[in-house]
């Protein structure tokens, strides 16, 4: 992919400039190694992005970072003030990383100070559509589950897809239970047990998974929980390294 990116950029930008004068700054997990980091930047010397390992025109940033300087420049609703704390919690899809950074002042102008080392999880999204998954084969069974991932990919990807938009929407006070459809091809190949035990766990629908709230709470809560404990971890590590607290945190 870094090849890709740059052989798009070179055609992109050939009568403008060299590839030669571009500045990379490539975004990694807080949690990664200085191993995996330099696993990064020889990825990089070999997608031809720089010419030697260390080179200077190639950055290498923390997600939560980024993430930070975005706020401080491009987010108007966060202006901090000298002094104040904040904690960056960057929730993706494999990882979750945090960064505590201090707003300074330096040269005149306001400038980041990190805080503290930064801190990652492997408790990203995808783990939540892992307990999703988990959930479906509750309802229809694992060796179902299997067997239409096996056979009707594109069904099965319907279904996750349905998932993915009803998630962003569990959870609130007035969310109704959520009817995720069960593909057509799917419904068709189930045992006749199975499409009976549907329909009567769920009030007499069998062509959906009812999703209720206490489903949703259910699939959700382990890795929330492994957030909460990050979260508290890190910020138990600023109280023990400079004695002072977190002012404000940006999910």
């Amino acid at each position: 992919m870094l090849r890709d990116i740059s052989a798009h950029i070179a055609k992109q930008y050939d009568d403008m400039m060299s590839i030669d004068n571009v500045k990379w700054c490539l975004t990694v997990p807080a949690m990664w190694t200085d191993q995996a980091k330099g696993q990064m930047r020889e990825a990089a010397l070999e997608a031809g992005l720089i010419h030697e390992l260390d080179s200077p025109r190639l950055l290498l940033i923390l997600e939560p970072e980024a993430a930070a300087v975005f706020s401080k420049t491009k987010g108007p609703a966060f202006q901090f003030k000298e002094g104040e704390i904040f904690m960056v919690v960057d929730a993706g899809g494999g990882t979750v990383d945090l960064t505590v950074h201090k707003m300074t002042i330096k040269d005149g102008e306001d400038a980041l100070e990190e805080v503290c080392r930064g801190l990652g999880g492997t408790c990203g999204g995808t783990f939540v559509d892992a307990s999703f998954r988990e959930w479906v084969c509750d309802k229809l069974t694992p060796e179902q589950v299997d067997k239409a991932e096996r056979e009707r990919p594109k069904d099965m990807q319907s279904l996750y897809t349905a998932w993915d938009n009803a998630k962003k929407e569990v959870g609130r006070e007035d969310t109704d239970d959520v009817y995720i459809p069960i593909p057509v091809g799917i419904y068709k190949s189930l045992p006749q047990e199975v499409q009976f035990r549907l329909e009567e766990e769920q009030d007499g629908y069998d062509t959906d998974l009812v999703l209720t709230d206490e489903d949703a709470k259910e699939i959700f809560e382990p890795t929330v929980q492994r957030i909460i404990a990050l979260i508290r971890q890190m910020d138990a590590r600023v109280q023990d390294e400079i004695r002072a607290s977190v002012d404000t945190m940006l999910l």
